[in-house]
């Protein structure tokens, strides 16, 4: 069981999970992570006026020494990594404790290659820009006088220490459905389906399958095309059963914490620092039926070969908690453009492209969407006019000044998301109070999405 504690603000302060223990968060006055501690690691962050992260290694400057002129919001050094980029802002190398990474760019700003003393692994696109390949290989130092026998066992036995292999990915719009690793070794064979919740990024279960994807040969059509020689056509896909099922477990972000096996056990698990690098658990179970998970905050994929989260349409880093690439958006994802947000614990970023609250990509929050909007079969009582602003508190949905009410509508089943609700209904009543000297009701109209049915909460009464 999780519980989770927030402040006026919304922001989530106390983390309670009966298996990992307590977590606690501090921000800034905007709201960016500052600390998250807990029993076994305290993480501390500091920002910049354009919200980098700064070194905390680094030396710090004087008082009376003015800050440095922010020019391009790269980061060249972090906690003994350093960073160099190209004119179009790409990052080209990571050096960390005396090893080099490269980076190699397409002309659309893509990562097309990555290369280090263990390993070399391409990157190939669709034309929407989502992967749809990765091959990877490690490097084998030569030894004179070893046979060609030998030599192929080396390669096989550094590339399944490293990960290394072809992978195809198949996506349903913008969310991953299924991958498959094709290998010359049956037990490294495995295709895996992904299921999500409606509308979102958040995983719901994976099925896998211990065998390649099968592909259709694509003909050439040399001599024309006929519909009825068209293989894509006559083909006719047999159903076949998967050899292991997992369920997804995540928090508030929709981040997978556990995937669960058909028996009910924990298969996989992962620790998570604030910026999202994980450290996972796999049980034997979990590894003899190849149900394994690359899956990290909303709409990431993790690679095993450079470190890096794909996140749609960029890389991210999570030892850094930034981008490696600029925003294809520019500025429209905000002014910093390799930013991920101003903290990880209620902001996620599926596309890559702009920052939004956990609660934007949810089915819930189109529900509630709908409810606030459709006024015929959700309408307000009679004597409400929508959309009040009220002073510096903000815009309440519905206010009747006759009878000193304020409506504020929520759809959810979440009770941390109904007591932010009320808080700010709060805040409202005490706004119209100062301004009116009257006494307001605040009056929560939620919605329940999995039941249909409404209830209304009265947090602050009239005398």
């Amino acid at each position: 069981m999780r519980n989770y504690r927030y402040d006026d603000a919304g922001q989530l302060t106390d983390l309670h999970d009966n298996r990992r223990g307590d977590i606690n968060y501090r921000y800034d006055p905007l709201g960016r992570l500052l600390g998250a501690s807990s029993q076994h690691k305290e993480e501390t962050f500091a920002f910049d006026p354009a919200s980098n992260l700064l070194d905390p290694k680094a030396p710090r400057r004087p008082i009376h020494h003015p800050p440095p002129k922010l020019l391009d919001n790269l980061l060249r050094d972090y906690v003994g990594q350093h960073y160099t980029y190209d004119a179009r802002g790409n990052l080209l190398e990571r050096l960390d404790n005396g090893k080099k990474a490269r980076f190699t760019w397409d002309l659309y700003d893509r990562l097309t290659r990555y290369e280090d003393d263990r390993l070399t692994a391409d990157f190939a696109y669709d034309a929407l820009g989502r992967r749809v390949a990765k091959y990877s290989k490690a490097h084998c130092p030569p030894s004179p006088g070893a046979g060609p026998a030998w030599i192929e066992q080396q390669q096989r036995t550094l590339n399944a220490q490293y990960d290394c292999g072809q992978n195809i990915y198949g996506w349903d719009g913008d969310t991953l459905a299924y991958e498959t690793r094709y290998s010359d070794n049956p037990g490294e064979r495995r295709l895996i389906h992904y299921f999500y919740e409606p509308g979102s990024f958040i995983p719901v279960a994976q099925t896998v399958e211990n065998r390649n994807l099968s592909l259709v040969r694509e003909p050439s059509h040399e001599n024309g095309y006929h519909i009825d020689r068209d293989p894509l056509w006559q083909h006719q896909p047999v159903a076949k059963p998967f050899n292991a099922m997992a369920w997804y477990q995540c928090d508030h972000l929709g981040t997978p914490m556990e995937l669960t096996d058909q028996r009910g056990e924990i298969a996989w698990s992962g620790t998570y620092q604030a910026w999202g690098l994980a450290k996972e658990k796999r049980t034997d179970s979990a590894t003899r039926e190849n149900i394994r998970n690359p899956l990290r905050f909303q709409g990431q994929y993790f690679d095993t070969e450079t470190g890096l989260h794909y996140n749609r349409y960029r890389y991210y880093d999570p030892q850094v908690g930034r981008f490696i690439s600029k925003d294809p958006i520019g500025f429209a994802g905000g002014l910093n453009v390799y930013a991920y947000a101003p903290n990880p614990v209620g902001w996620v970023d599926p596309f890559g492209l702009a920052k939004s609250t956990t609660s934007g990509h949810s089915s819930h929050a189109k529900l509630g969407q709908e409810f606030h909007n459709n006024m015929e079969q959700y309408p307000y009582p009679q004597g409400y006019m929508r959309e009040r602003k009220i002073g510096n508190a903000g815009r309440a949905d519905a206010l009747n000044p006759i009878e000193c009410a304020i409506i504020e509508r929520e759809c959810t089943c979440s009770t941390r998301t109904i007591q932010r609700g009320k808080n700010q209904l709060q805040r409202y009543c005490d706004e119209m109070k100062k301004i009116t000297g009257d006494d307001y009701a605040g009056i929560l109209d939620i919605l329940n999405p999995q039941t249909g049915k409404r209830s209304i909460d009265i947090v602050n009464p009239k005398p």
